[in-house]
């Protein structure tokens, strides 16, 4: 395994959302939305047992989660 001694970037303003010194070509079936940023979404539930009965908060949390997004 490589290990690195420094960051890609060297100065702060170089981190530009979006945008990578070595970027990763998209795979084909991708191409047609070449260069286009897919955020991580956290869709995490709190500890929590899913059952039947538990559903409603289970689709409650997620409803949160959504409509709580920028």
């Amino acid at each position: 395994m490589h290990k690195f001694k420094t960051t890609a970037y060297q100065n702060l303003s170089d981190f530009i959302y979006g945008k990578s010194l070595h970027p990763i070509p998209p795979k084909k079936r991708h191409d047609n939305r070449r260069r286009t940023v897919y955020p991580e979404v956290n869709f995490t539930l709190p500890s929590m047992m899913i059952t039947k009965e538990t559903m409603p908060e289970v689709i409650a949390s997620y409803r949160e989660i959504i409509t709580e997004m920028p």
